[in-house]
Protein backbone atom coordinates (compact mmCIF):
# COMPACT_ATOMS: atom_id res chain seq x y z
CA UNK A 1 0.00 0.00 0.00
CA UNK A 2 1.47 3.29 -0.78
CA UNK A 3 1.41 6.34 1.47
CA UNK A 4 1.45 10.19 1.36
CA UNK A 5 5.31 10.34 0.90
CA UNK A 6 4.90 8.30 -2.31
CA UNK A 7 2.60 10.28 -4.19
CA UNK A 8 3.45 13.99 -2.79
CA UNK A 9 6.19 15.96 -1.17
CA UNK A 10 5.72 19.39 0.89
CA UNK A 11 6.85 21.85 -1.13
CA UNK A 12 4.13 20.53 -3.61
CA UNK A 13 1.17 19.98 -0.49
CA UNK A 14 2.26 23.67 0.58
CA UNK A 15 1.80 24.86 -2.78
CA UNK A 16 -1.41 23.62 -3.26
CA UNK A 17 -2.83 24.49 0.53
CA UNK A 18 -1.45 28.03 -0.58
CA UNK A 19 -3.63 28.26 -3.62
CA UNK A 20 -6.51 26.91 -1.65
CA UNK A 21 -6.24 28.67 1.87
CA UNK A 22 -4.20 31.54 0.54
CA UNK A 23 -3.25 34.32 3.68
CA UNK A 24 -4.72 31.50 5.95
CA UNK A 25 -2.17 29.47 5.29
CA UNK A 26 0.78 29.70 7.31
CA UNK A 27 3.93 27.23 5.84
CA UNK A 28 5.94 27.68 9.31
CA UNK A 29 3.41 26.59 11.40
CA UNK A 30 2.79 23.69 8.80
CA UNK A 31 6.25 22.05 9.03
CA UNK A 32 6.27 22.82 13.04
CA UNK A 33 2.91 20.88 13.45
CA UNK A 34 4.39 17.91 11.07
CA UNK A 35 6.72 17.33 14.10
CA UNK A 36 4.78 18.01 17.27
CA UNK A 37 3.92 14.72 18.71
CA UNK A 38 3.40 15.74 22.40
CA UNK A 39 -0.65 15.84 22.55
CA UNK A 40 -1.01 12.41 20.75
CA UNK A 41 -3.52 10.26 22.72
CA UNK A 42 -2.22 6.95 22.21
CA UNK A 43 -5.30 4.86 23.49
CA UNK A 44 -6.72 4.29 20.14
CA UNK A 45 -4.86 1.14 18.51
CA UNK A 46 -3.96 1.80 15.05
CA UNK A 47 -5.31 -0.41 11.99
CA UNK A 48 -3.19 -0.31 9.49
CA UNK A 49 -3.79 -1.31 5.94
CA UNK A 50 -0.92 -2.73 3.94
CA UNK A 51 2.75 -2.82 6.32
CA UNK A 52 2.55 -2.14 9.49
CA UNK A 53 4.51 1.15 10.24
CA UNK A 54 6.40 1.60 13.74
CA UNK A 55 5.68 4.99 15.66
CA UNK A 56 9.45 5.92 15.41
CA UNK A 57 9.61 5.38 11.37
CA UNK A 58 6.82 7.85 11.17
CA UNK A 59 8.03 10.54 13.30
CA UNK A 60 10.97 10.23 11.80
CA UNK A 61 9.87 10.65 8.74
CA UNK A 62 7.52 13.35 9.35
CA UNK A 63 10.32 15.57 11.33
CA UNK A 64 12.88 14.89 8.44
CA UNK A 65 10.31 16.09 5.89
CA UNK A 66 9.11 18.83 8.31
CA UNK A 67 12.73 20.26 8.44
CA UNK A 68 13.66 19.94 4.89
CA UNK A 69 14.69 22.60 2.80
CA UNK A 70 13.13 23.54 -0.70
Amino acid sequence: MEGLCDHFDLKTISHRAKDIFGRFFNEKLFREQLAYFEDIDYREQIEFVGKEVSEKEIKNFLTETAMASF
